[in-house]
């Protein structure tokens, strides 16, 4: 009987695969940032039970920059191939992880 963690060197070989490297080469080009949209979001939420309740809020609503406590980062991105990640963080830091975790990939 073999054991599963015995040196098989049929599995090794001195050449890389080279479909399996040109795989990844061409994958990274496939599928390349278009745009990042990073947006904080402040103040208190505000939910309704129709879309009608909605739009009268949005009407009378008024928008500036920072108003109310900070909440959390919207983040958007979206890719060449019309893929597309969101994420909500809390924290700058796991913001910044986030996005350069993308970026090695």
């Amino acid at each position: 009987m073999r054991s599963a963690l015995a040196y098989q060197p049929e599995l090794f070989t001195e050449e890389p695969d080279v479909a399996l490297t040109h795989a990844r080469f061409n994958g990274r080009f496939d599928r390349m940032v278009e745009k990042v949209i990073v947006i904080p979001l402040y103040g208190r939420s505000s939910e309704f039970a129709t879309i009608d309740d909605a739009l009268r809020f949005l009407d009378g609503h008024s928008v500036y920059e920072g108003c109310g406590d900070f909440r959390k980062y919207e983040v958007l991105i979206s890719f060449t191939n019309g893929d597309r990640v969101e994420g909500s963080f809390k924290d700058k830091t796991k913001v910044r992880d986030f996005l350069q975790f993308i970026a090695k990939q």
